[in-house]
């Protein structure tokens, strides 16, 4: 992480915290380490925010220094009860569902949507090349944990999204 490096830190053969960079589950990268007690990780969200997932096996000594670590690198600590991930997948997917709810409802074409979201809201790409290139089953079984834990409406998986799915689409169909 060139932040930290920025910041004077660096990496050591017997560290006090490891912080595993990831964008999902850490648990099982922390088992294989010689002392898991160690281990936090760190999902980056934009520029400006990291989330910080520690595993049961972690010490609170290395959550707090992970936390520590990440604000001297300018970022905004935020814990996630058990894995990284969680707030991208709570905002971003119920965005990719909407979409497809959009879609499927006759608002708009596939490509209209992309389109109005990269050039109208400056989106680095539109939410059914989001959709795509992170994989219909990934986005379908991330909104069912987040309905399963929260029974928000807005976590259930749009119709058209599990039908594909269930259909081993990869791709939105295109007229």
């Amino acid at each position: 992480m060139e932040r930290l490096r920025a910041a004077g830190f660096k990496e050591s053969e017997e560290p006090d915290v490891v912080l595993r960079l990831a964008d999902r589950p850490v648990i099982e990268h922390a088992v294989r380490l010689p002392d898991p007690a160690r281990m936090v990780g760190v999902h980056l969200v934009g520029d400006q925010v990291a989330e910080l997932a520690s595993t049961v096996l972690t010490s609170q000594e290395a959550g707090r220094a992970a936390r520590d670590l990440v604000k001297v690198a300018g970022l905004t600590p935020v814990p996630c009860k058990d894995r990284a991930g969680f707030v991208v997948d709570a905002l971003l997917f119920p965005y990719l569902n909407d979409a497809v709810r959009m879609y499927d409802s006759g608002y708009a074409s596939i490509e209209d949507i992309d389109a109005a979201m990269r050039l109208g809201c400056g989106y680095p790409a539109g939410p059914f090349e989001m959709l795509e290139s992170l994989g219909l089953a990934k986005v379908r079984d991330g909104l069912r944990a987040l309905y399963a834990e929260y029974r928000e409406p807005a976590f259930a998986p749009a119709p058209l999204l599990d039908q594909l799915v269930t259909a081993g689409v990869s791709r939105f169909p295109r007229p």
